[in-house]
Order: structure tokens, then sequence, then C-alpha cells
């Protein structure tokens, strides 16, 4: 599975570099990398480990010509918060889930507006990144449909925890 995740961050890489116009003019896509992460991170943490999460996301920031480094740390540290949350969030619904990942992709993608305005870095439209922001919260139960459906990334049952743990089914 570990092979799938990095196929499918890979397709999305490819997809971005496509000199093709999916979108209409004035609207912006959902940050895929980020959406399929988190939602494998929640439902199977060792299928998208820290060091291949880093990795690949560090590969886009230089494709993609973002500062090294910096969206990176910022997904990863999310990653690690998400993890944290993944034993309380497999008894919650759905809800929470997305409003978790919500919460928690609002506060790093302001974060990271912060770091970059602290640098003067040249940020761009903020009405594109905050449409971005929003359309990326909206697109999460899509990532969590597709890695259900075609990857058949799900929230471990009761029984995988007790087999993993070595308890009595």
């Amino acid at each position: 599975m570990r092979i799938a995740y990095i196929v499918l961050m890979f397709t999305i890489i490819f997809l971005h570099l496509l000199p093709l116009n999916f979108i209409p003019r004035g609207l912006v896509s959902p940050d895929w990398m980020l959406l399929f992460t988190f939602s494998w991170v929640l439902r199977m943490p060792k299928y998208a480990p820290i060091p291949l999460i880093a990795a690949l996301f560090l590969l886009s920031d230089l494709i993609f010509l973002r500062p090294p480094g910096l969206w990176t740390a910022l997904v990863i540290v999310a990653c690690i918060r998400l993890r944290s949350l993944s034993g309380n969030l497999r008894t919650q619904t759905f809800m929470v889930e997305w409003l978790s990942v919500s919460i928690t992709t609002v506060l790093f993608s302001i974060g990271y507006l912060f770091i970059l305005a602290i640098f003067l870095y040249d940020i761009g439209s903020m009405d594109l990144f905050f449409l971005q922001l929003a359309v990326t919260i909206l697109f999460y139960p899509v990532a969590v449909f597709v890695s259900q459906s075609i990857f058949n990334v799900r929230k471990p049952s009761p029984r995988d925890i007790d087999d993993t743990l070595g308890g009595r089914a």
C-alpha cells in the first residue's frame, strides 16, 4: 500500500504539471496531495509513514517552486497531530473527522501564510489562496471516498486493533 500511496502522489504531481486546464478560469483545484495524505494518515497510518510523506512533499515543493521544506514541515506537523487524534476519531462520526481535518488545514495554512509574510515572500492573490483552502476542505469527503472505494484504505475495525495489539478478538 505504500507503493500505491507513492504512485497516487506521483500521479497528482504529474497531473499538476500537465499543460491542460480542466478547471474553468477563476476557480482553483483542491490540494489533492494534502487531502489524500490526511485521509490515509487517519485511516491507516502505516500506509503513509512520516519519512515517505516528507520526501514526497519536499519533492513537490521543489517541483512547484514553493519555498523548499516549509509546506513539507507544516504538513508533517499536521500529520503528527492527526495521528495523535486518530485513536479518538475512530469511534467518532465522519463529521467530527472532517471538522478535525478542516481545523488542522485552516490552522496550518494560515501558519504558512504568516511565515511567508514574515519573510516578505510574494504570496500572490489572497482570494485564490482562501478559495483553494475552502475547496480543499469541501473536497475531503471525495478523497475519503476514493481512498475507501479504490484503494480500500479504511479505518481499522476493533478486531484489527485487537489483532495488532495481541488481544483477544
